[in-house]
């Protein structure tokens, strides 16, 4: 079984402890890079995916859009300063699965969640829930809001 198939598999137990350790062993480099913040973006629906990327890349990010769980889990190799996940993304695992696996492992990692549903009375330090459909206003302000362009 490749990595990120067994971290889906311990996520989709609900096994967020043994995940997060296995993926704090995932090789990553720690190293922020010297260029513009980078977002990983998690969305199933294609086209939105695509008008969210293209909306963030034009003001400047760096955009590592994904469309699953198992891609979500696979790019948390690589740096980003910001999680943008849709909480719906087509399968077992939710993007708030994805968020608490990846805060486990860098807990001031900032998030923005989008969900057609209500958000959560308590959404925690570092944590935003947009309302979908939202504007690109309000989906840049919250990401300029955690990751500033310099």
């Amino acid at each position: 079984m490749r990595k990120c198939d067994d971290l889906c598999e311990l996520v989709d137990g609900m096994n967020f402890q043994r995940a997060s350790v296995a993926l704090a062993r995932t090789p990553r480099s720690d190293a922020r890079p010297a260029e513009a913040p980078r977002i990983l973006l998690v969305e199933d629906d294609e086209r939105q995916r695509l008008l969210l990327r293209h909306l963030l890349e034009d003001r400047g990010y760096g955009v590592e859009a994904v469309g699953s769980a198992a891609a979500a889990i696979g790019a948390m190799a690589g740096w980003f300063d910001l999680l943008v996940t849709d909480v719906d993304i087509g399968s077992r695992l939710t993007g708030l699965d994805i968020a608490r696996l990846v805060r486990a492992v860098r807990p001031r990692l900032p998030v923005i969640i989008l969900s057609a549903r209500a958000p959560a009375a308590d959404a925690g330090e570092g944590i935003v829930h947009l309302r979908k459909p939202c504007t690109s206003a309000a989906v840049l302000t919250a990401v300029q809001g955690f990751a500033p362009l310099g």
